[in-house]
């Protein structure tokens, strides 16, 4: 059996406060109370929905994957002993199930939670492949096969459904040879152009470093000399700053000699 799983979540620590999960037996949502010093910001509830207020009444972490715990026993108890797998898209929602067993204080619940977090698969893979692309986003690929979808609202539930749709379509549709959506062209970035450092001073002769190190451990050894608390930081810094305008530094006239 194949259940469908999204998870909404605080926006700094990364807290569950939302559960939705969809299989061809039914469907799972619900509201989840963030632990004590973590909260639903302004961000996250125009994202969601979710108010400050909704989550403060929720049910608690323990409560409420307890009852997902129970939601999945009841729906696959008569699976024959089928296996069951667990989708999501992209790798968030472990990350975010892993810190919310943190905050468990039920070792079960905690138990089932970190589980399920080493039990999911991510099907965004198997839809970068499909699509012929790095990147792309559930919906986006969804309306390439239902084009009427509305827009995502962030519900964990929907969310799931439409992953489920999603999948059924990739595993059913005949393999594309190639990316049917309008990519940005790639832009080469041209390799950095290879230089010796040149050091100048009247009267002494010049020095060629052939590699940047070899010109920054050289000064920083003069520097030394003189002042023994000096970092290589300030050092690497100031040179960095005569090179770039071809001025001098410890007596010596720097600049760059491009090969």
């Amino acid at each position: 059996m194949d259940i469908y799983l999204d998870f909404e979540a605080t926006q700094f620590k990364e807290n569950i406060i939302a559960i939705g999960a969809y299989c061809s037996r039914g469907s799972f949502d619900c509201l989840v109370k963030p632990p004590k010093g973590d909260k639903v910001t302004n961000f996250i509830s125009k994202l969601t929905g979710i108010t400050s207020e909704m989550a403060k009444n929720a049910l608690s972490i323990d409560e409420a994957f307890w009852d997902l715990y129970d939601w999945i026993h009841s729906i696959t108890q008569d699976n024959f002993g089928g296996p069951t797998f667990f989708h999501v898209f992209g790798n968030m929602d472990k990350i975010f199930l892993k810190n919310t067993a943190n905050f468990c204080k039920t070792e079960f619940v905690k138990t089932f939670i970190e589980n399920l977090a080493e039990s999911l698969i991510d099907d965004s893979k198997a839809v970068c492949q499909y699509f012929h692309m790095k990147n792309i986003g559930v919906y986006k690929a969804l309306r390439f096969f239902e084009p009427d979808i509305p827009e995502q609202d962030h519900d964990p539930l929907n969310d799931a459904i439409a992953l489920q749709n999603l999948m059924f379509h990739i595993n059913f549709a005949k393999p594309l040879e190639e990316c049917p959506f309008e990519q940005k062209p790639v832009i080469k970035k041209e390799p950095p152009k290879k230089f010796h450092i040149i050091a100048t001073k009247k009267g002494q002769e010049k020095k060629i470093f052939t590699l940047p190190d070899k010109a920054y451990n050289w000064v920083y050894a003069e520097v030394l000399k003189t002042n023994p608390q000096a970092t290589r930081k300030t050092v690497h810094k100031n040179l960095k700053k005569a090179l770039a305008y071809n001025s001098k530094y410890l007596g010596w006239k720097w600049r760059k000699e491009y090969i």
